[in-house]
């Protein structure tokens, strides 16, 4: 890495230039917003208020002078959302003295505070870290080891793995609305919508020469590494032909989570080998309407195996079969 500078900006500033789009908090490495819960929220807004020291952000400016914020994002965001009267602090916050007064802070918007309040939440300092000329290998260990200690969950760590390329393409199809009715919205707060992308682009190299092993995390990893210098566009262009039948042909898709890698590769399927969607349409609606009494299927997705090698190529040759017969 050539370049980095330390910035210090006032909130008000830095979020005028939220606003005008120059950061960017859709970096492949980045969580999902949404991440903390309405106490440590508060806390946040609280700290920013009563001048307490706050962990910098860390950004990569890019060649069209935006910057991509590779950590940061929830801090940046829960500024804006408050700046934007979306939530009301918490109620167990205390009062605060500035210059000899005291101000109420619990339970209010920000449009509620007093002007004193306000002008010391946007004249607040915070700082960034501006990387320039970084390598994807620079901003992935960089990432790596902030996170370290963090608690990421193996999911989230899995986006190191990938190269920059793989990562956007990852990102991109877990966005697909299709994943409204395919997951809750607790499974796309933990991103588990990007394992079952991964998941997918497994199923879909899977072949006499190629065997994915489990979907466990080592298998799962050590595909991620091989995919990053082999990705294959024609089929991931067609997952994405998948993901928008299925959008368009189901109001609601409910099904267990070890199914919907399985369900998504049935429609990349039905599609590569040209078969009739309508026909397969039907086909899962009765999968999913009897499913409670289907145990041949079942026996792939209980127990706290369903990861592993068998429990997975159970599920997918249950799929595999029904396909040909469609």
């Amino acid at each position: 890495m050539k370049d980095l500078q330390v910035k210090t900006r006032a909130l008000s500033s830095l979020l005028m230039d939220i606003e005008k789009n120059k950061y960017d908090f859709n970096h492949p490495l980045q969580r999902q917003s949404g991440q903390w819960n309405k106490l440590t929220m508060s806390k946040l807004i609280d700290s920013a208020i009563r001048l307490y020291p706050i962990y910098p952000a860390l950004v990569e400016e890019n060649e069209d002078g935006t910057y991509g914020i590779i950590d940061g994002k929830q801090r940046l965001t829960i500024f804006s959302s408050f700046y934007h009267n979306e939530f009301a602090l918490h109620k167990s916050l205390l009062p605060i003295n500035i210059e000899g007064t005291t101000y109420e802070l619990a339970g209010k918007k920000f449009d509620k505070l007093d002007e004193e309040v306000k002008d010391r939440f946007k004249s607040r300092e915070f700082q960034l870290y501006i990387m320039s000329n970084a390598t994807e290998d620079d901003i992935r260990e960089i990432f790596a080891r902030i996170n370290s200690s963090k608690g990421l969950s193996n999911t989230q760590k899995r986006t190191t793995v990938e190269n920059k390329e793989l990562a956007e393409i990852v990102c991109d199809l877990k966005s697909h609305p299709v994943f409204e009715k395919l997951t809750t919205k607790v499974q796309r707060k933990k991103d588990e919508n990007k394992d079952i992308v991964r998941q997918v682009l497994m199923l879909a190299e899977a072949n006499n020469e190629y065997d994915f092993g489990s979907f466990r995390d080592g298998d799962m990893n050590k595909f991620l590494t091989m995919y990053n210098e082999n990705i294959n566009y024609d089929k991931i262009e067609i997952i994405r032909q998948a993901l928008n039948v299925m959008d368009e042909s189901f109001e609601t898709i409910q099904v267990k989570k070890t199914t919907t890698p399985m369900l998504i590769y049935s429609y990349y399927r039905i599609i590569k080998d040209n078969k009739d969607i309508k026909k397969w349409n039907e086909w899962v609606a009765n999968f999913i309407e009897t499913y409670d009494d289907n145990e041949e299927y079942k026996q792939y997705c209980n127990g706290s195996g369903t990861a592993s090698s068998d429990m997975v190529k159970g599920r997918l040759n249950y799929f595999r079969n029904a396909i040909k017969e469609c």
